[in-house]
């Protein structure tokens, strides 16, 4: 997974689980053995489409696919062309990332039984055992906000102290989202870090995160519980 950070990621404002950027990324477990048609969006406009073929239980080699919707929107031509397609053992998982651009995309997922296509993803509205990771690069007070539920949580990003030792980055924080809170609802990192939204609700969720105030104060953080996987339960 190659990605190049451009001037445009310093200068979001607002990461977003329904429209994803350079600093997220999304990942999702597929249980069920068949085929299924994902269709790649910019903002409103259908750019690009793949095909997951699941079968058999997962090996370490055949388990996950990382997939680049913006490079997925470049390649494939035609939006509605299948032209990529990925073959992977039951459970499959897939991480979804943008690896250029300014972003905004959104993905789905239909799975396909003989002429009907029944819709199973939308990165829109996150369930049960996805994961919507956020990285952080200003310093500040960033707001968290889940819709529906409107559950609320604040993420503090503070520079760390001034040392003459290469600076060490943390391992993902890791927020679970519930249908009523957010745990923990707060939480403090270091500019670059990750935070990592395991959702165990089924209401559709869809996650949104705003910088409310920026900040130069130099702080150490205090010590946050800290996930070790980004895979999907």
């Amino acid at each position: 997974m190659n990605v190049h950070l451009n001037p445009h990621s310093f200068r979001l404002q607002t990461l977003s689980s329904a429209s994803l950027v350079q600093l997220c990324c999304l990942a999702h477990r597929l249980d069920d053995e068949g085929t299924y048609i994902g269709s790649v969006h910019l903002k409103k406009r259908r750019v690009g489409s793949f095909k997951v073929v699941v079968s058999g239980h997962s090996t370490a080699d055949d388990s996950q696919m990382s997939i680049d919707l913006a490079q997925t929107a470049l390649t494939l031509g035609a939006p509605t062309r299948i032209s990529a397609t990925i073959s992977l053992g039951r459970p499959a998982y897939l991480l979804f990332y943008v690896s250029s651009g300014s972003g905004g995309y959104h993905v789905t997922l239909e799975k396909a039984e003989q002429n009907e296509r029944t819709l199973v993803y939308d990165s829109r509205s996150l369930a049960s055992n996805d994961l919507f990771t956020a990285t952080f690069l200003k310093p500040g007070k960033h707001s968290v906000l889940t819709a529906p539920g409107g559950l609320t949580g604040t993420i503090q990003v503070v520079l760390p102290k001034a040392s003459d030792e290469p600076a060490v980055l943390d391992e993902p924080v890791t927020i679970e989202v519930t249908d009523t809170a957010l745990k923990p609802a707060k939480v403090k990192i270091k500019p670059g870090e990750t935070v990592v939204f395991a959702v165990s609700s089924d209401r559709g969720t869809g996650i949104s995160i705003d910088l409310e105030a920026t900040s130069t104060a130099v702080v150490q953080p205090a010590p946050t519980p800290r996930g070790r996987t980004l895979r999907p339960r």
